[in-house]
């Protein structure tokens, strides 16, 4: 039993049954009713709006006994448990994991920074893309890249991205995401979940849907909530204790590009292509 398990405050409460989609090394995919993923999670820095974190001692059991294909039953979160065909898994407690506090502390950070964090936002995610020389999908000059310049002109970017390109969570959901947390970030939050609204879900992947449908909440995975606050932390000058004496000086400085430039890799080393085209998005987001 696992007493810290945590749930996305998008996983559904009550009880259901969900298809077993596929087992990974480090989540098992869950195909539910209403449409959506729901993601067992081996790494609690992989949270996510739908996911569930049950320990990786826990996953690990679990893993074993989940058949692609068949059912897994969640008991629903008085006495929380995960049944598959080899047997049943009892998680514990079902704590909430939710990362709004910590993005709206960001949003905070970022507004005090001022006028110029818009463009200096940007330029260091520009920096930080150009350090992994990735140039495939929307990155380069493929038929990717190409038919990416072509959508950008349309009047309908960058909301006609939903289900543009490779990968199983489709390479124009992990740019909206990240252009919707930039935009978040910037301060215009509202107006930027406005415009998700119209976004048809119908044109990506089941996953896809799941990205933007947390996306369109202002629910974002956890490694680009980190992200953001490492960002939001660079151009403002950090905050609290790291602000006192020497308010910004070498040692604060090289500390908070530190933190930005481990937060970068952990999005590069997220899916195939997916953290670099959510960077991508958030660097076009947030810079407006």
């Amino acid at each position: 039993m696992n007493p810290r398990a945590l749930a996305g405050p998008l996983v559904p409460r009550e009880a259901w049954e969900a298809r077993a989609e596929g087992v990974f090394r480090g989540a098992i995919a869950l195909a539910h009713p209403d449409g959506l993923w729901v993601t067992i999670l081996r790494s609690r820095e992989d949270m996510e709006p739908r996911g569930i974190w049950p320990g990786p001692e826990a996953f690990d059991a679990l893993a074993g006994l989940v058949v692609p294909g068949r059912p897994v039953v969640f008991s629903g979160e008085a006495d929380p448990f995960l049944a598959a065909p080899g047997g049943t898994l009892r998680t514990g407690p079902l704590e909430s994991w939710d990362p709004r506090p910590e993005l709206a502390d960001a949003v905070a950070a970022f507004r005090e920074a001022g006028p110029s964090a818009p463009s200096a936002a940007a330029e260091l995610m520009r920096a930080a893309l150009a350090t992994d020389g990735y140039t495939e999908g929307l990155h380069g000059e493929g038929p990717f890249g190409r038919r990416f310049a072509e959508l950008r002109k349309e009047p309908g970017f960058p909301c006609n991205l939903a289900g543009f390109g490779p990968g199983t969570t489709p390479a124009g959901d992990d740019f909206l995401a990240g252009w919707c947390l930039g935009g978040i970030l910037r301060g215009e939050g509202e107006s930027v979940l406005l415009r998700f609204a119209g976004i048809d879900g119908s044109r990506t992947t089941v996953p896809g849907r799941t990205l933007l449908a947390g996306a369109a909440r202002g629910l974002f995975p956890a490694y680009l909530v980190r992200l953001a606050s490492a960002l939001a932390a660079a151009v403002s000058g950090g905050a609290g204790p790291a602000r006192e004496g020497d308010r910004d000086g070498p040692d604060a400085r090289g500390r908070r590009e530190d933190i930005l430039a481990s937060a970068a890799r952990a999005a590069f080393s997220h899916g195939a292509s997916s953290g670099r085209d959510a960077m991508l998005g958030l660097m076009e987001g947030v810079g407006g």
